[in-house]
């Protein structure tokens, strides 16, 4: 069993610790976490599924065919100071669509400001609509429309 002025010293090392190392974090900027992209399909399978083909400046994650309720996702690192964007182009029936599913001004959509041991979700979903972005899978904000071929 420990002493009360034992308990006491290790409490004030700990929060000592603590506080010095926010303040570190504060001098040598925010922490960056891993962030996870999902794109989901909620696009009927018909005239044909949802093709997606994404892309980094150096990492290709491929072409993906998906069905509806159909999601693949990837993990990644966000390397400062060059911006991190990945760009994926949307193939459904005749509509199509190319933008960047993450970027900067994406990241605010998809930061929760929760742990830091913890990936920051981005989750996208491609609907007759349109393309939706949520961060919690649960409330999603319309961002892009399909274009048609012409």
């Amino acid at each position: 069993m420990m002493s009360r002025p034992a308990y006491f010293l290790l409490t004030l090392l700990t929060i000592s610790h603590l506080a010095h190392a926010i303040r570190k974090d504060a001098e040598t900027g925010p922490v960056i976490t891993d962030v996870v992209l999902h794109i989901i399909s909620r696009v009927p399978n018909q005239p044909t599924g949802l093709k997606v083909h994404c892309q980094s400046n150096d990492t290709d994650v491929g072409t993906h065919y998906l069905y509806t309720g159909q999601e693949f996702h990837w993990k990644f690192l966000p390397q400062p100071p060059e911006p991190t964007i990945f760009s994926c182009h949307f193939n459904w029936g005749f509509e199509f669509k190319t933008f960047d599913v993450y970027d900067s001004s994406i990241d605010t959509f998809c930061a929760d400001g929760g742990p830091v041991d913890k990936p920051n979700n981005c989750f996208w979903e491609a609907r007759t609509s349109g393309f939706y972005i949520s961060k919690d899978n649960r409330i999603w904000l319309k961002l892009n429309t399909w274009d048609p071929f012409v």
